[in-house]
């Protein structure tokens, strides 16, 4: 149960529940999972050889259009931008600095995503989104080792969970508006995909039945578009999210498609109670108790403040809308 529920509500309009209080177990879960997976992505970078296969080694590189001038780092440069960029994602996966190593993390990925655009993954623009959110907003408030020192955890306000979430609805269902064109309504170019794989796949007797591709092409679109409405819903939530997870294990399974999957799983979590990572772990009626005390503990803010931060999530959230349409 969210234990926000125990507080008093702000009452009114929708807009003004926004600043509700809430607890921030569920964002510290995700803010944790988030800098781990991505502080795992810089060391593979290392061991694989990538910062010089990527970055040193290539003469001429495929800048983004008004960023021509990004240029690599001289070889020394590029594998210490690597190291920052890891030591931050770790320092923000502990909450640790967590505003500085947020902000690093955050610049330092969109540098390495602004050098290359021939390296362009849709899930690296969303690390860069995400990022700049946990820049924004207050993940260390629970779950970190600030908190750690402070002795308790914070409250969030509600918005703050309402814009992780709405970001992720979104990635969700511009996926299934992305597949609605010919070659993915007739199978393509999963068929073509299956065929290079039906022989090393662990799912390669599935994938070679030649109605295999038309299958995997309308459920993901199907589970796409019903992910977001499907997750909000209390009663429909824990099994939309076994699919998603079902889903993305799959998608790893047969392309190997990097850390998608896995931050995918630990993003949609965000849409859990608030406080399911504490009644995971059982704390009891004490734990209970502390969590109702320090949910009370919310800063009051100015309406100033408040219709600051409503104009700031309306601006970031019809930018979000209108570069996937812009095509």
């Amino acid at each position: 149960m969210d234990n926000s529920s125990n507080v008093p509500k702000s009452g009114g309009s929708w807009s003004q529940r926004l600043f509700d209080p809430t607890d921030a177990a569920s964002l510290a879960f995700f803010r944790a999972a988030f800098g781990l997976i991505l502080a795992a992505e810089a060391v593979i970078y290392f061991s694989a050889g990538w910062i010089d296969e990527y970055f040193i080694a290539p003469k001429f590189h495929f800048t983004y259009p008004g960023f021509h001038w990004i240029k690599p780092w001289p070889a020394w440069g590029m594998y210490l931008h690597f190291g920052v960029l890891g030591v931050s994602a770790l320092g923000l996966a502990l909450g640790i600095c967590y505003r500085l190593s947020a902000t690093l993390f955050t610049l330092c990925f969109s540098y390495v995503f602004l050098l290359e655009q021939a390296r362009y993954l849709n899930h690296f623009y969303l690390v860069i989104i995400l990022g700049a959110l946990f820049c924004a907003i207050p993940a260390d408030a629970a779950g970190s080792l600030s908190a750690r020192r402070r002795g308790f955890s914070r409250p969030i306000p509600r918005w703050a969970l309402t814009l992780v979430r709405t970001q992720l609805g979104l990635v969700y269902m511009f996926a299934g508006i992305a597949k609605l064109n010919f070659d993915w309504l007739h199978g393509e170019p999963l068929r073509s995909w299956f065929e290079g794989r039906s022989e090393v796949s662990f799912f390669g007797p599935l994938i070679r039945q030649p109605v295999a591709p038309l299958l995997f092409s309308y459920g993901g679109l199907l589970l796409d578009f019903l992910a977001w409405p499907l997750l909000l819903y209390r009663h429909t939530r824990l099994p939309m999210f076994l699919m998603l997870v079902a889903f993305h294990l799959t998608n790893c399974a047969l392309f190997g498609i990097g850390i998608f999957p896995w931050l995918m799983i630990a993003a949609t979590t965000i849409y859990f109670e608030p406080d399911w990572p504490r009644s995971l772990l059982a704390r009891g009626k004490r734990a209970g108790a502390q969590t109702k005390r320090t949910l009370q503990q919310l800063r009051p803010q100015s309406q100033v403040h408040k219709r600051f931060i409503l104009c700031g999530m309306a601006l970031f959230l019809a930018i979000q809308i209108a570069l996937p349409l812009r095509h």
